[in-house]
Parts: structure tokens; sequence; C-alpha cells
């Protein structure tokens, strides 16, 4: 009982101090290609319709089925593609992790097969933390026990199954990668486009609606969800559909 107790008094110290904090500092943003690629009839006809505030989006989603069977590999030195990255690892689907700074290292925590690459550090835009110890876990606290593969990334986007409020200096459209914890310590990938370009898609600040929303329509519960990097340093793969990259990612998650 008292564990009970007390496990409920942390999640509610981390919500209110979450609901608190609602700025967040400027967002790095990648640049986009000078021509934009559009969705193809083929791209859309494998993706799902959503909209918000009478804009058109399309979105995909991979459950994990087996966290013992998804690694966290960087990419920071080498800057594959997706494409020899999922020859190369044999990955039955791929999705880029978090963000990395201008000379390739990654921004904040970053924990690769048992290995810490990157420690923690402090940030009110990067708050959010995805690890695997015996189970997943996507936190706004930094995970100090020992973790097969970790990441800092940010900002989170939903918290016990609640949206978050989020004020984004300099925002843009652009695709959005997240992944999104579920009840009982599921992990689903999910990748949110635009209708007009494969690197276009909602405001980071209307992401967490969206992703809500998303949630409804698809009929399952989403406990915690932590945006990753996006843009055109972003790539989703999976069975039948891949949105690729163009600036390298600077790591990612394979699932094999």
């Amino acid at each position: 009982m008292k564990k009970i107790i007390l496990l409920g008094i942390i999640s509610l110290t981390v919500f209110l101090y979450l609901k608190k904090d609602k700025t967040v500092s400027t967002f790095p943003i990648t640049p986009l290609p000078s021509i934009q690629p559009s969705a193809s009839p083929s791209v859309i006809n494998s993706m799902e319709k959503i909209e918000h505030n009478d804009q058109v989006y399309y979105f995909s989603y991979k459950k994990i089925n087996n966290l013992n069977n998804l690694h966290l590999y960087s990419n920071f030195d080498k800057k594959s593609s997706s494409q020899d990255l999922i020859k190369e690892n044999q990955c039955l689907s791929l999705f880029n992790a978090g963000f990395y700074s201008q000379d390739n290292q990654p921004l904040g925590w970053f924990v690769s097969d048992y290995q810490e690459i990157s420690p923690f550090v402090k940030s009110s835009l990067f708050n959010g933390f995805i690890s695997l110890t015996d189970k997943l876990s996507i936190t706004a606290v930094y995970p100090k026990t020992t973790s097969r593969f970790g990441l800092q990334s940010g900002p989170l986007l939903i918290f016990n199954n609640k949206p978050l409020i989020l004020k984004i200096i300099n925002d843009e459209p652009r695709r959005r990668l997240i992944a999104i914890q579920t009840p009982n310590n599921g992990l689903i990938f999910l990748v949110l486009i635009g209708a007009d370009s494969l690197f276009s898609g909602p405001l980071l600040a209307d992401t967490p609606i969206i992703v809500s929303a998303i949630s409804k329509q698809i009929k399952q519960d989403f406990t915690a969800a932590l945006n990753l990097d996006g843009g055109s340093a972003s790539t989703f793969y999976t069975s039948n559909l891949h949105l690729e990259e163009f600036s390298h990612i600077g790591s990612y998650f394979c699932e094999n």
C-alpha cells in the first residue's frame, strides 16, 4: 500500500512540474531540401489520415512486439544512409532517434548496448527520456539505473495519458517522429507528415493534441509520448513504408 501511495505522489509531482513548465526554448530545425518531394499516391495509400484545424495530415505507426529485438545505434560518425543501415543491421524496421549537434554529437544522454556515449544534460527542451532496463520507460525523470539503451530527447508530448501544452519559439511545420509508451510497457513508433510534402507536418505545438487524437482514432491508449528528431533528419522504415531522410540521421532504433 505504501508503494502505491509513493508511486502516486511521484507521478503527481512529475505531472505538476510538466504542467507548470509550459515554455520551451528555441527548437533546433534542420534545413529542408530546396525542392520538397510531394507525398505520392503510393505513400498516402499506405498511411492513415487525420485532420486538425482544417489541415490534413497522414500518419503511420509500428508496434514493437518484442523489445528484445530492438536496438539503439549511433550514426554520428559514419553518417550512413538509412538504406545502408537497414542492410548492414538487417533491420525489419528502422526509426531515427534523437537530436545531434553541429559537430555530430548527441544532444544529451545516450546509451547503446549498456555503453554510455553521452551524459545527461539539464534542458527544458530535451525534457524526456526513453530507456529499456527490465522494462520500457518514457519519463521526465533521468533514469539512473543501468539501461540496455537510453536516450534523452524532447519535448515530451504526452504524460500520464494527457497531452501537454507547448509554446515553441520559431515553430515550423515539419515531419514528426515520435516514440510512444502504451499500457503494459508497450512501444510504438509514429510518423506524422503533411499533405503537401514528405518533409512537412504539424507545428510542434500542435503535435500533442494530434497524437492524442490518433490515440483515440486507432483505439490505443498512449501513456507517454516523446518527440524525436524530425524534419529532414528523420526516417521511418517498415515493411510497407520508407520515408527517407534528406540530412543524415545521428542515431536510430533498429528492430531485427
